[in-house]
């Protein structure tokens, strides 16, 4: 892909090369999910060389420096609730974010930032360059393999995950939940056609990885939703109680049983979308599953709400760029990959904006007096919400705007004949 063409006429290899680049948008959108397989495979080791270091970064995976749950023990909370519960809320740096939390969302957000950057300023006005997902593919087995053991070691090396088949299974359960989360991460990002452009993949690739993704995600969630469930059952039933205050972190569980119950619906209507009675309304039934999947995902784990700024964002962008489609006559696909790039961009900041004033909103509720524990659910699926309504709004008044202004400025015939965008009837 970097390789430069030769070509009759060019100053240098290396201007071609740089050219073919910016001329080849699509594929800066594959590189960035290759990118984003990175930053998930050393996730851990940072975060554990950050932990050893004495920085407030959270255990296994990262949850509590990620959400602000830090340990109960000299915990100054004023909510008494709060204070009573298995972690103890503190206030951010900065919006309500860790600095853990705050430079995993920004960390996270620069692959598909730097790809609609990319995409900005391309001169392509033709169709983007397609690439392969092969990458990809073959790095995912290593990747499952290494999500599943780093954690787990850390977990069967502890005496008290040794002290029976119970709590061994226990450690099975809690360290599936790390490769489950990666995936759900990443199987977020749409499908579609207009995505697929972006992607830069063949269509049979972004199936079979789409696929490949969707297929790895149930069976973790059966190893995990199965362990977690009969050790809860066997060892600790009373956990599932409400009935005050401080039992409000045990909606994580009931959280956690919707999203299973969910997900094997989705994993379902999946298995038997060929069905003549669901292929007219497969794809929003799919949809429509998939959104309350994520939702009650994030619920039940909260730095969802961080790792799906990006996927949400894309969705906003997706979800303009049809509607301009519709309300404009548009050639998006291939005469406009600088108001594409721009629009991605807007949806991603806007995206990390909504998501810092609800955290900032998350903070300030969380640090009452009268603070609830079940409080802290509402937050994180709202996150997700906030960024996916934001993204759309911001992406779709990006595009609008520019084919409004350039509808308004093709003054002669020819002008007017160049003109990607105009409006309809």
């Amino acid at each position: 892909w970097f390789k430069p063409r030769t070509r009759r006429g060019a100053a240098s290899g290396r201007e071609q090369g740089c050219e073919h680049i910016l001329q080849s948008p699509g594929a800066m959108f594959g590189v960035a999910f290759e990118l984003m397989l990175v930053l998930a495979a050393v996730f851990e080791p940072l975060r554990l060389g950050l932990f050893r270091a004495g920085e407030a970064v959270g255990g296994v995976g990262g949850v509590g420096g990620m959400t602000n749950q830090y340990s109960p023990y000299d915990c100054s909370t004023p909510s008494p609730a709060v204070r009573a519960g298995a972690y103890c809320f503190v206030p951010g740096v900065f919006m309500g974010f860790t600095a853990f939390g705050l430079a995993v969302i920004l960390i996270w957000s620069v692959p598909m930032a730097l790809a609609a950057v990319a995409y900005s300023c391309s001169k392509r006005l033709g169709p983007a360059r397609r690439t392969s997902s092969s990458i990809a593919e073959r790095l995912w087995l290593p990747l499952c393999l290494l999500w599943f053991v780093v954690p787990f070691s850390y977990y069967i090396t502890d005496p008290f995950y040794q002290s029976d088949a119970l709590h061994v299974i226990l450690a099975v359960g809690i360290a599936s939940a790390y490769p489950l989360s990666w995936h759900l991460a990443l199987v977020s990002l749409p499908i579609g056609r207009y995505f697929r452009d972006l992607l830069g993949w063949p269509e049979d690739q972004v199936f079979r990885v789409h696929k490949l993704l969707g297929w790895n995600l149930v069976a973790w969630a059966a190893v995990h939703a199965s362990a977690q469930l009969l050790y809860t059952l066997v060892q600790t039933p009373g956990i599932l109680r409400l009935r005050s205050a401080e039992d409000g972190e045990h909606l994580l569980y009931y959280f956690g049983i919707l999203t299973a119950a969910l997900l094997a619906a989705h994993a379902l209507l999946a298995r038997c979308r060929r069905s003549e009675r669901l292929q007219a309304c497969f794809r929003q039934a799919h949809r429509v599953g998939a959104l309350a999947v994520l939702l009650a995902a994030t619920a039940h784990w909260w730095p969802f709400a961080l790792f799906l700024v990006p996927p949400a964002s894309v969705h906003g962008a997706v979800l303009a760029r049809g509607l301009l489609q519709h309300s404009f006559r548009a050639d998006l696909a291939a005469g406009r990959p600088r108001l594409l790039g721009a629009m991605v961009f807007a949806a991603l900041l806007s995206s990390l904006v909504v998501t810092a004033l609800v955290w900032r909103w998350r903070e300030s509720v969380m640090l009452k007096p009268e603070a609830s524990a079940y409080a802290a659910f509402v937050f994180p699926p709202l996150s997700v919400l906030g960024s996916l309504l934001s993204s759309f709004l911001a992406s779709f008044a990006v595009g609008a705007m520019s084919c409004l202004e350039q509808g308004g400025q093709g003054g002669s015939e020819g002008r007017r004949s160049e003109s990607q965008c105009s409006l309809t009837s």
